[in-house]
């Protein structure tokens, strides 16, 4: 959270060299006491994962077959993050591209009612490269009239649609 705290009495009192480990294992005793019920955990984009985040789920999936947990990480394939290997209760799929029909059929959707020009979804639906996010935000872009030309990546989308907004609703 991004919070300069004091020590408590007890926090002061913990071996600088165990610190991390005793926070750690406090968190995990919480979310087991919490979470004693069938629980799905969802972690989105794991690939911006600090360290100290990653390590404390590292700590969480230690002994997972024994807690009524799953949990669904996603990520995409580029360095960094939190980035577990197949096998000791990890499964990966990997998600391919939508097709070309069901990205046709998502966007005009999307669409709604909205009346776009001849060929857009069409070039949407080429420019999106099968990412059916990157499609809605440049449907959405579009039909909003937000952009002048149209971004080569979902991350140049989100930028565009920022950008403009004052200081204080962009932060």
């Amino acid at each position: 959270l991004g919070l300069d705290l004091p020590d408590t009495p007890e926090t002061a009192r913990l071996d600088p060299g165990h610190r991390h480990a005793t926070l750690q294992g406090a968190v995990v005793r919480l979310m087991e006491s919490v979470l004693s019920e069938p629980t799905l955990i969802t972690i989105e984009d794991s690939h911006w994962l600090d360290g100290a985040s990653c390590e404390l789920l590292v700590a969480l999936r230690r002994d997972i077959e024994r807690r009524p947990w799953a949990v669904l990480i996603t990520r995409r394939d580029v360095p960094g993050g939190l980035d577990l290997l197949e096998g000791h209760g990890v499964i990966r799929r990997r998600l391919e591209p939508l097709g070309r029909d069901a990205l046709i059929d998502l966007a005009r959707e999307q669409a709604g009612g909205a009346v776009l020009p001849p060929g857009v979804i069409e070039g949407l639906v080429g420019r999106c490269g099968g990412n059916p996010l990157f499609l809605q935000e440049l449907l959405r872009a579009t039909a909003d009239g937000e952009v002048v030309e149209l971004p080569e990546t979902i991350e140049a989308v989100v930028a565009a649609t920022i950008d403009p907004l004052p200081a204080s609703a962009r932060s």
